[in-house]
């Protein structure tokens, strides 16, 4: 192995800090420390900390890490810009040929200098601007938001404020988000949003970054080839890409954390528990702190919770993303330009598996807690990754309950011939086969099964939690993934009696991830000529009752029906106008609505100032 000395900005990552408000900085090092949850808007209780429920930050050189890669690492955070001028972080900011002979921002109508077709673009772009339809090169972050992700990141190490990963790191600040997000505001970007997010991809790809953090969803309705084509680009390109799981405490299928490629990043507490109000499940990837994280702000924002200009507390699987992009961008500083599937096994294989939930419902994440110190020091060796993320539902018979899905591993880090032992199972199922064995050569980069199988009781169309045991050269791994089972539409409507008459193309499950009811629930959408209609159905033994019925506005999406209690149907939609989720609350067996929740939802759809994501 390759064992040259680590140089000096490489080393400071490892000495004790001295950084003024370093011991508020818990997710870096947890002492025990005591922090304030908020129970509503008036009143909070206290969380003690356990030691050790941090990321594994570590403060002595591990043994046998060289350094292969000479120039910094660069991060692109796609947010609400970055305060290039505050003081923890004005030496990380990545600055070109096109800053003034100071190294400030030029005018935003400066020319082109480098030609790369950004103008002015000193020290990132801004694709959420009220002024050009086209962007601007004025990153200056107007919510505090884009400023604390890259804090976390790259704060300097010295004797004030906080520090952050490594200070050896570059940042590009990618403006993509602006505080006037309302449609009706006239100084609302001239950008669409999904706009906004793909230009920035396409920008931090043209600008060769070595890591993309996103801490920002959108839902499945607002996917498009566009953006899976620039998140499969950069994949070619070696560039890692790390997002937030979102804020809802659901194992809501949030893009673009389910794709396959992307690593989802959930949030912990300093009680070394699943954050409160993280999304978890089969499609985040490891989870990281995410509550209660100081780091730096704007020093023209007033702080809501710390006593300093410059720094406040945020909450949120936001904060937990770039904590895992930030010691990503590291452990390429440290081990070089290594593949980029190797990277990112390095990145999570060391998580911790500490973090657990009731065995029949969903698992925290697939991988654990992440852990540093663990990344840095592990040995390469054979890694199989379960490419699962999105395998979401899956259609069952309603004659015999019978279903399949497909189940692929990708093998990461090719070694030579190995034997893998693979086992799935489902509890209210019976599968056609359940254990297989694989005989992985070295050229081999993937395999995927069929897994067929019946449920016990074939009308059951909520969740089911299936397990998948790897066992391959000295890993033993579990792995947990919630499905859908629904019904398949057609069939029901040939096998059950409907009081009315229906397209059985458009019937769906409604969904039951917490096993909340035991009782099987249907639903169907419509769109009329003036209103968006859903109809909600209860399956009893051969017939279908009808519970409510509910028409909206015609430009409303339906992004969701699910159960939250043993009679209690949340359905959420999406109002494009307001850019708000409403959640409507409604009671199967008074059939009627108890109860509407009107919020911002996370990411590209949220307002950057009013967010805790």
């Amino acid at each position: 192995m390759d064992r040259k000395l680590i140089p000096l900005f490489a080393f400071s990552l490892f000495t004790q800090p001295q950084d003024e408000y370093f011991h508020h900085q818990w997710y870096l090092r947890n002492e025990g420390q005591t922090i304030r949850r908020d129970w509503s808007e008036i009143s909070s209780y206290p969380v003690p900390g356990i030691p050790g429920a941090d990321i594994g930050f570590p403060f002595n050189i591990p043994s046998g890490v060289p350094n292969r890669r000479a120039k910094p690492v660069v991060v692109a955070i796609l947010d609400t810009g970055v305060d290039v001028g505050h003081p923890d972080l004005k030496d990380s900011i990545l600055r070109s040929t096109e800053c003034d002979s100071v190294g400030n921002i030029p005018p935003m109508n400066s020319p082109d200098r480098d030609g790369n077709g950004y103008r002015g673009d000193c020290a990132g772009y801004n694709f959420a601007s009220n002024v050009s339809a086209e962007g601007d090169n004025q990153v200056h972050d107007d919510t505090g938001h884009g400023t604390h992700l890259a804090g976390l990141i790259a704060g300097k190490a010295d004797s004030a404020g906080i520090r952050g990963i490594s200070d050896s790191i570059r940042i590009l600040p990618v403006k993509i988000f602006n505080k006037y997000e309302n449609p009706n505001h006239p100084l609302r970007p001239k950008m669409r949003m999904m706009e906004r997010i793909q230009k920035g991809l396409e920008y931090a790809i043209r600008k060769n970054a070595d890591v993309i953090n996103l801490s920002l969803g959108w839902p499945s309705i607002l996917d498009s080839p566009r953006t899976r084509e620039l998140i499969s680009l950069a994949e070619k390109k070696g560039i890692l890409i790390v997002a937030a799981a979102g804020n809802n405490a659901h194992h809501t299928t949030i893009f673009p954390c389910s794709y396959a490629s992307v690593i989802c990043v959930g949030a912990s507490s300093v009680d070394g528990q699943l954050a409160p109000f993280s999304n978890y499940g089969g499609n985040v990837d490891v989870l990281a702190p995410g509550e209660h994280i100081l780091s730096t702000i704007p020093k023209k924002i007033t702080p809501l919770q710390f006593d300093q200009d410059g720094y406040d507390y945020k909450n949120g699987t936001s904060q937990s993303a770039p904590l895992v992009a930030g010691s990503a961008a590291f452990l390429k500083s440290v081990w070089g330009d290594i593949p980029l599937r190797e990277w990112k096994a390095r990145l999570i294989s060391g998580a911790s598996r500490s973090f657990q939930m009731d065995s029949e419902t969903a698992s925290p994440s697939l991988f654990g807690g992440f852990r540093l110190k663990e990344a840095l020091e592990w040995k390469t060796q054979p890694f199989l990754y379960p490419s699962i993320k999105e395998l979401n539902t899956v259609e069952v018979s309603r004659k015999d309950g019978s279903f399949s899905f497909p189940l692929k591993l990708e093998n990461w880090i090719p070694s030579e011939k190995m034997t893998v032992k693979v086992r799935v199972r489902i509890p209210d199922a019976v599968l056609e086969k359940e254990r297989w064995e694989w005989i992985v050569l070295p050229t081999e980069t993937e395999k995927e099964w069929t897994i067929r199988g019946q449920l016990n009781d074939p009308g059951v169309t909520s969740h089911q939690v299936v397990t998948l045991e790897l066992e391959y050269g000295t890993r033993s791994e579990s792995f947990r993934k919630e499905l859908v089972f629904a019904l398949n539409a057609e069939e029901v409507t040939e096998k059950v009696l409907f009081q009315e008459s229906l397209d059985g193309t458009k019937l769906r499950s409604v969904e039951d991830g917490q096993h909340w009811s035991s009782r099987n629930f249907l639903q169907v959408q419509d769109l009329t000529a003036t209103a968006n209609s859903v109809t909600v159905y209860e399956v009893k033994r051969e017939n279908v009752v009808r519970l409510f019925n509910l028409s909206r506005s015609l430009d409303w999406k339906v992004l969701s029906i699910s159960m939250k209690g043993e009679q209690e149907m949340v359905i959420q939609f999406y109002d494009p106008v307001t850019k708000k989720l409403i959640n409507e609350i409604w009671d199967v067996d008074q059939r009627k609505q108890v109860k509407s929740l009107d919020m911002v939802p996370d990411g590209v759809l949220f307002r950057p100032g009013k967010t805790t994501q």
